[in-house]
């Protein structure tokens, strides 16, 4: 008679906070396939559905989770919850990772709200509104810094952040983009601008 013994699968624990510290209870946490320049599912994708994940769960009442890890590949970590910007830790991996406790703070999502209009003024309805990530400058081989698509659509290869599609009156809102340096591009019409939102800014 063989005795087989089987070995538990690799997972991470850790607790998911809020910016004051205190726990986020029903937070989701997700192991996310990476690609190299941009991650295969958006924090955008995962917060509309989850299933796309390689491993998803959500944060008990004391905002704690353990999250199985399914391979050795490399993934990013994400956590998600409805009004904080999405907290990622890029390219983990369970020989480094599992078996680690994990503290992930939320920050406050910022909320971005304008109009679409045409240069007379007019309103410009149900056109969708996206809000990008600045892509990674790309070296050239002298080490300076160049735009990875050239200057007529810089945020071409950037992280889709958040999206919303205009209302009748061409009013649109962008919620829980995470702080730091954004491009809000109006699609199809290929017009873009940069600004900066912090945590929680309206």
């Amino acid at each position: 008679q063989q005795r087989v013994v089987l070995a538990a699968a690799p997972r991470s624990t850790g607790r998911v906070e809020r910016p004051d510290g205190t726990p986020h209870t029903n937070a989701l946490v997700a192991l996310v396939p990476a690609a190299v320049g941009r991650r295969a599912v958006s924090p955008l994708t995962l917060a509309a559905g989850p299933e796309q994940a390689a491993a998803v769960v959500a944060t008990d009442a004391v905002g704690a989770f353990q999250l199985p890890w399914p391979d050795d590949a490399s993934y990013d970590l994400i956590a998600t919850a409805p009004g904080f910007a999405p907290r990622v830790v890029p390219f983990v991996r369970a020989a480094t990772h599992a078996g680690t406790d994990l503290r992930l703070v939320l920050r406050l999502g910022a909320r971005i709200d304008g109009d679409v209009v045409r240069a007379d003024g007019t309103a410009v309805p149900q056109l969708r509104v996206q809000a990008f990530a600045p892509p990674p400058a790309r070296p050239d081989p002298a080490g300076a810094q160049q735009r990875p698509f050239g200057p007529h659509a810089p945020w071409r290869g950037g992280e889709l952040l958040r999206e919303a599609v205009a209302d009748a009156s061409g009013k649109f809102v962008l919620e829980a983009v995470p702080p730091g340096p954004v491009w809000v591009v109006c699609d199809p019409l290929g017009t873009g601008q940069r600004i900066e939102v912090g945590d929680g800014e309206e």
